[in-house]
């Protein structure tokens, strides 16, 4: 009978195909032409619905296997073969047979499995023992404690159950305690990984299971010191404290010293001040008639030295027409067209200058500027003036991008500027020069004129923007270019400055704002 048994489970075996549908819990039966699925349960006589595996013999009929027994259906209904021993057997079939045992009768490992910290990794690398620099003295599975740097950042432990039966199912968990809520159980993972501990004490835990699951709750531990740096220590935060109070202390002790300072110093200018009070209080009304005497004579000057100046230069014009009239040499009437040119300039200049002081309250003309081309007509006016032809003039000008502002007051900044330096040249030095620089920047224009002429002794530097202030007594001219300059930017809202070497070389250096609304250009 049990030979009969074995051949028939053997033969049913050879052909049964495993296919794992746990996760299904009925069998779907499907025609191959018109693909119509039919939900067979153990309803339809199913032995259960939970099937193992099936397969489709030679002879057409449907073979399910389940944990209740091996079902055949023939398209219409289940029949079911059940194969239990007595004894509790357990029968498995394989390619030529099968194999029975009592799970009863099994052994069961109740070996507790000894748990050991094998490695320890600084960075992901292992750390050797007694190198320079190395926080292991000695083997890490023979050591309780270890002690790190606050900057030993990314830390790994590596450790093992000494468990070799079925090692591969040893389970292990670990924790870190003084970080981790709780146990970290990792299956059969033999690595712990932890990055920026925060400088502190922690104990490091880790426990296992042998191959059947029995837990060494004792397991092993390993306490980990993390130092922090010098600026988180008690001796530093102490001394920290201690200087703070010292600055505190310092603080308030030159406060008060200077509160009574002030106080001294403020009783004796409170009486100075008195005295200049009651002393400008008598001269008040005298310098207020002054201040309007000094205005008048300020506007009666402009107006009188620019008629004064235009007179002679009408009559230098009507020359220069009866010269063209009645000489016929060609380098003559080139000269004279150069006069010509230059007369016009000065007239126009002049012009300028009355205008700007007429209307020193009127709005700012905007426009954009050719730098190149105010230069340019700024020399040539000039280049008739005494000690002119001498100087070597060079002029550059950096920035591609529009430059917006008013032109003819830049004409005049330039045109005073460059007329003092040639006022103010060494005609003794072998190689006088003037070298003009204009570079665009984003909001602003910056104009260097450098001269290496007489320069400006320190005590003059601060008054040669003054109204009528000439440096040099035996240069001509009424005192006034610098004193325009000064107010033309001031309308513009840009600003002047001056480095000088007394003998050697003069720098100004004028700041000018980018007009930055549209403005309305004029020609």
């Amino acid at each position: 009978m049990c030979g009969k048994l074995n051949a028939k489970i053997s033969d049913i075996l050879k052909v049964f195909l495993v296919f794992i549908v746990s996760l299904f819990p009925a069998v779907l039966c499907a025609q191959q032409r018109n693909v119509k699925f039919t939900h067979l349960t153990n309803l339809d006589g199913l032995s259960q619905s939970s099937v193992e595996a099936f397969l489709k013999d030679k002879h057409g009929y449907m073979w399910f296997g389940t944990q209740e027994g091996l079902n055949k259906y023939d398209g219409y209904k289940f029949t079911v073969y059940r194969y239990k021993a007595s004894n509790g057997d357990v029968f498995f079939g394989g390619e030529n047979e099968f194999n029975a045992f009592n799970p009863a009768t099994l052994p069961e490992n109740k070996v507790i499995p000894p748990v050991v910290i094998t490695d320890f990794q600084l960075f992901n690398k292992q750390v050797v023992v007694g190198s320079k620099n190395s926080p292991l003295k000695e083997q890490i599975s023979e050591i309780k404690e270890i002690t790190l740097s606050y900057d030993h950042s990314v830390i790994t432990f590596e450790y093992t159950a000494l468990n070799f039966t079925a090692s591969s199912q040893n389970q292990y968990a670990y924790t870190l305690l003084g970080f981790d809520k709780g146990w970290n159980f990792v299956g059969s993972a033999r690595k712990a990984t932890y990055t920026n501990l925060d400088p502190g004490e922690y104990i490091f835990e880790v426990k296992a299971t042998n191959n059947d699951g029995l837990w060494n709750n004792e397991g092993t531990a390993l306490k980990l010191i993390i130092l922090p740096p010098f600026w988180m220590t008690w001796w530093f935060r102490v001394a920290f404290f201690l200087f703070i109070i010292a600055i505190i202390y310092a603080v308030y002790h030159f406060r008060i010293q200077s509160i009574e300072a002030k106080r001294l110093l403020l009783e004796q200018q409170v009486q100075a001040r008195t005295k200049e009070v009651l002393l400008q209080a008598q001269n008040l009304k005298h310098v207020n008639q002054e201040l309007l005497k000094t205005n008048a004579d300020l506007d009666s000057f402009v107006y009188s030295a620019s008629h004064d100046m235009r007179a002679p230069l009408t009559s230098i014009l009507g020359l220069v027409n009866l010269i063209k009239t009645k000489v016929n040499q060609n380098e003559v009437l080139e000269l004279l067209g150069l006069m010509e040119v230059c007369v016009h300039g000065l007239d126009t200049f002049i012009k300028d200058i009355i205008h700007f002081s007429r209307n020193s309250r009127t709005g700012i003309e905007y426009g954009i500027i050719d730098f190149d081309e105010v230069i340019s007509c700024s020399i040539n006016q000039l280049r008739f003036m005494e000690e002119a032809q001498k100087i070597n003039i060079t002029y550059a000008v950096y920035g591609n991008d529009e430059f917006t502002s008013d032109k003819k007051r830049i004409a005049v900044i330039i045109n005073n500027l460059l007329s003092n330096a040639i006022k103010y040249c060494d005609p003794e030095k072998p190689n006088p020069q003037i070298n003009i620089k204009v570079t665009k920047h984003e909001g602003f224009a910056r104009l260097e004129i450098k001269d290496n002429g007489l320069g400006i002794s320190p005590e003059n530097s601060t008054k040669i923007f003054d109204m009528f202030y000439r440096a040099a007594a035996k240069k001509t001219g009424a005192g006034l270019g610098l004193y325009i300059v000064q107010e033309i930017l001031t309308k513009l809202g840009g600003s002047i400055k001056v480095h000088s070497i007394h003998g050697q070389e003069t720098v100004f250096i004028v700041d000018i704002p980018q007009y930055k609304e549209a403005p309305v250009l004029i020609n």
